[in-house]
């Protein structure tokens, strides 16, 4: 089990490597002992020219469900205004609550986690060129479901869903005329696993994009975003379910991405 407490170690080693990656890295060592409130990054690197690569630090995190009303105490220390949804409706409908924070904030978000149960279980670090797009998995999907979700005007839409991945599809873009700030653009996209042999007689399944609930956001090293439920999401197969609890539906998930350091 990891715990929220020496992290910080782990960013800043990252931050002094920043300098020579040019491509993401997803292959960490193994961490212990992490404390909550140490994930935020030290000394977070800013460039002095326009963005090239941008060091991400993405962190899942668990609390008990039976604690899930705490997170009504932590969504408004956080902002909202600074993300930019796709369709504000469609993200609230399926109970998804994404807030925004400075690194200066992270401290009381890890204290009301940390109070309420809350553990990281694991993490990935993300280095992504300007322009460069990549995934983050957020659940496995074992076997064939009717993944279930909202539309904006409250109708309930699904998809039948072979075996695969739950991702957030996201991306980095250059804020123009500006220093040490970039884009980062997401959304939810599912991902079926496909054969390494594929029958050429047998169309093969489809990415299914849910842009509906995408969102960007400005990021500059020292912030972070947090994601989860806004409330107790509704069944075991519906997007808000699968993006949020675990497959035992004993915890809540939920997804920190940190923006740790910024080269050209």
């Amino acid at each position: 089990m990891l715990r929220f407490g020496a992290i910080t170690a782990y960013i800043l080693t990252a931050l002094l490597l920043l300098a020579g990656c040019s491509a993401k890295d997803k292959t960490e060592p193994p961490i212990t002992d992490i404390r909550l409130g140490d994930l935020a990054p030290i000394n977070p690197t800013v460039p002095a020219r326009p963005v090239q690569t941008v060091l991400f630090d993405f962190y899942s995190l668990q609390l008990p469900q039976r604690n899930i009303a705490a997170l009504s105490d932590i969504w408004p220390t956080l902002y909202t205004k600074p993300v930019r949804l796709t369709d504000p409706d469609a993200f609230a409908a399926n109970s998804f609550q994404l807030v925004f924070g400075e690194v200066q904030m992270w401290q009381q978000t890890a204290t009301l986690l940390e109070s309420a149960g809350g553990r990281c279980t694991d993490k990935l670090r993300l280095v992504l060129d300007c322009g460069q797009i990549d995934d983050l998995v957020i659940a496995a999907v074992s076997q064939s479901t009717d993944i279930s979700y909202l539309t904006s005007s409250l109708s309930i839409e699904s998809i039948s869903a072979p075996p695969g991945q739950l991702l957030l599809k996201v991306q980095v873009l250059p804020v123009a005329e500006a220093r040490g700030l970039c884009n980062l653009n997401a959304r939810p996209v599912f991902v079926p696993d496909r054969s390494p042999t594929p029958d050429k007689n047998v169309t093969a399944p489809q990415d299914v994009s849910f842009d509906a609930l995408g969102f960007s956001v400005q990021m500059s090293p020292g912030d972070f975003l947090l994601m989860g439920p806004s409330t107790r999401p509704s069944g075991t197969d519906s997007l808000g379910s699968l993006f949020f609890t675990t497959a035992e539906h004993t915890q809540i998930r939920l997804h920190a991405i940190f923006c740790s350091g910024i080269t050209d």
